[in-house]
């Protein structure tokens, strides 16, 4: 059980998904060779550019930074429904939903012969129906020579931080109690939870035991769905999972209405105040013209105090910093008499140092921008009194005439 436990703190659901994108930008090599495919493709084709829709971009926007992507040689990114000029002797990699819209886009792409080589992504399984079509498409336009890859995915969730994902349902929780207030059909909202939980589960290689309240009917569809997506999952890859009790997690399945508090409730907390005032999209805040990008696989910073208090957070920065001073001032003021080795200790450590330096540059002005809000709104005001509320305490009259 101790060994259990540890690999649940190692566990980062941020770097598997990335894991996985990046599997993608190297053509989905390791899956072709798992598959018994050659991947053995025109060595033209050194560079490449990744082409997205609306979708895709939800998932790839927290994961990868268009900066770290030298490695796989992404030349560009490009939006599916933007015009773009025609680029010969790259590898045009396309992550898309399996929708109409976004396949249509790949065919008129294909029609226009943008590209030598295409690779299509999908983010989630297509359709037989989708699949017929595309493949009539292209046969239509005479380009099925041009498409080097088909690949279905299980990516169409977006993990916000290392340890929190969503399913990407624009106000999910009011839009499926209007339409069951208003009789309508509920069934595409109850299958989009279960196949967007199928995907986090099967990109984390999770088969869980699923518990639900009896009484709770949607949970009840949402479990009944899981269950037959691992099912037909299991049946197309003709493969049974080796699977021990210590190695499956507990999935429980709530209905939002027993904690609807929790909704309304506005955290103390670092990252939760910065959502709840600039708004977290895409692992970007856009603050007065001014854009912060968060990464929480290389932010040391962010990853120990995402969930701290801010009054914390607001003291630890000032800590930080001067701790980053006086480590570049130690390696900048090194003297070993070896003047090429610290000019090349210097240069290896520079990346780093430069992007650590950003990092609490952009932590010290969020912190500053949050202080601004919290006396300008009174939202210390406003949480101490939606915490004594929640502890159903009597509200002092103290902080009832608080500014909103």
């Amino acid at each position: 059980m101790e060994e259990f436990f540890e690999e649940e703190k190692q566990w980062n659901i941020m770097q598997l998904q990335k894991k996985s994108l990046l599997c993608i930008l190297k053509l989905n090599a390791s899956k072709a060779q798992a598959n018994g495919h050659s991947v053995s493709f025109d060595k033209q084709l050194i560079w490449k550019v990744l082409i997205y829709d609306s979708y895709a971009k939800e998932v790839i926007s927290p994961l990868i930074k268009i900066d770290k992507v030298h490695n796989y040689n992404i030349t560009l990114f490009l939006d599916l429904e933007s015009k773009r000029e025609k680029i010969h002797n790259v590898a045009a990699i396309y992550l898309i939903k399996p929708c109409k819209e976004s396949i249509g886009c790949v065919v008129r792409d294909l029609n226009n012969k943008l590209y030598d080589r295409i690779f299509v992504n999908f983010l989630s399984p297509c359709s037989d129906k989708l699949l017929e079509y595309f493949a009539n498409e292209c046969r239509r336009s005479n380009s099925q020579n041009t498409i080097a890859q088909v690949f279905s995915h299980y990516l169409n969730y977006s993990t916000i931080t290392s340890r929190l994902f969503t399913l990407n349902i624009p106000d999910a929780y009011a839009s499926f109690y209007r339409c069951h207030q208003l009789s309508e059909n509920v069934d595409s909202y109850i299958d989009a939870v279960a196949e967007g939980l199928f995907m986090f589960l099967k990109t984390n290689t999770l088969y869980p035991f699923i518990r639900f309240h009896k009484h709770d009917i949607v949970a009840q569809k949402v479990a009944t769905g899981l269950r037959k997506l691992y099912e037909r999952a299991m049946r197309e890859e003709d493969k049974i999972p080796e699977l021990t009790l210590s190695k499956r997690p507990l999935l429980l399945l709530l209905n939002r209405s027993i904690d609807v508090h929790t909704m309304l409730h506005h955290p103390w907390k670092y990252i939760s105040l910065v959502h709840d005032v600039f708004g977290i999209r895409g692992g970007r805040v856009e603050v007065e013209k001014k854009v912060y990008e968060f990464d929480w696989l290389t932010d040391t910073f962010l990853q120990e105090h995402e969930l701290s208090d801010y009054p914390e957070v607001a003291r630890t920065i000032s800590t930080e910093v001067d701790r980053f001073m006086e480590k570049q001032n130690a390696i900048i003021n090194k003297d070993d008499g070896n003047i090429s080795a610290k000019l090349n200790e210097v240069m290896a450590q520079l990346p780093e140092i430069t992007e650590r330096k950003n990092q609490l540059e952009a932590h010290t002005n969020l912190s500053h921008l949050l202080y601004d809000h919290i006396k300008k709104r009174g939202f210390d005001q406003l949480n101490d009194t939606e915490l004594q509320i929640m502890a159903s305490k009597n509200v002092s009259s103290s902080v009832t005439h608080c500014s909103l």
